[in-house]
């Protein structure tokens, strides 16, 4: 076959990326009450500290993570698809001929396999051990917006047709 590979990025990258940084910012804004107080000269209390680290606590892994969907990534070409998103933990990828069936609904995107998929990742077996993540399914949620309104849909079938020509296998469609 010759399809190109393209790779493809969450359609809302921009937005996550503001969420991250917006997420930063309040986990850093009671920061300025300790400076307010440490101009006008008062004692910082124990309930300004439990505060300052409660929003930390909360909002600086919520800045990490988010900025790390921002960052999923799927590329597909010729010999098959590879899937890197945080929010599955988990890179995932598969040749063509092991896809068995394509799920989307209005919000969410799955492949299915016939083999498990080749699973990559700091938190890939404790998925898979946990149940977490079936090795069987491959979810590209994170890239619906391009499978609605984009060329992912278009690329998929262009490679199912290209592959159909050589009898790999069959459609999916």
């Amino acid at each position: 076959m010759d399809f190109h590979t393209k790779t493809y990025h969450p359609a809302k990258q921009k937005t996550l990326r503001a969420l991250s940084w917006a997420c930063l910012l309040f986990a850093c804004m009671p920061l300025s009450s300790i400076v307010g107080e440490l101009i006008a000269g008062n004692q910082i209390d124990a309930g300004l500290i439990r505060t300052i680290i409660i929003f930390f606590l909360i909002f600086s892994p919520a800045s990490l993570l988010v900025h790390l969907c921002s960052k999923a990534t799927l590329t597909i070409s010729s010999t098959g698809l590879s899937c890197k998103d945080i929010a599955v933990f988990e890179s995932s990828s598969t040749h063509w001929e092991n896809i068995s069936d394509v799920f989307s609904t209005k919000n969410g995107l799955v492949v299915v396999l016939k083999e498990p998929a080749i699973l990559t990742g700091k938190f890939a077996r404790v998925a898979v051990l946990t149940k977490f993540e079936s090795p069987r399914i491959i979810n590209l949620s994170s890239f619906i917006d391009h499978w609605n309104n984009g060329d992912l849909k278009k690329d998929f079938e262009e490679i199912t047709r290209q592959a159909q020509k050589t009898d790999t296998y069959e459609s999916l469609w």
